[in-house]
């Protein structure tokens, strides 16, 4: 088993960090930028309801792929 150097494994976790907390902030901004509860096509009538378009399909197929992927590599290095 390969050992790796305190620096190498404080320098993956500070680009953790950091990856992680630009993820929360545009999430966070995205889910502000939402619009209220009014007519202008927010849902709020259930005759009416929003479809889920092509994107939000290929955002959701793009993350499970991601996750299949990342514990395979995960598997195969048996951290």
């Amino acid at each position: 088993m390969k050992r790796v150097s305190r620096i190498v494994i404080d320098k993956q976790v500070k680009k953790a960090v950091y990856l992680f907390s630009l993820i929360f902030m545009f999430g966070v901004s995205i889910g502000f930028a939402q619009p209220g509860s009014g007519d202008p096509g927010g849902g709020s009538d259930p005759d009416n309801p929003v479809p889920i378009t092509g994107i939000e399909i290929l955002l959701g197929l793009g993350g499970a792929y991601g996750a299949k992927k990342l514990m395979d590599k995960r598997k195969n290095t048996h951290l």
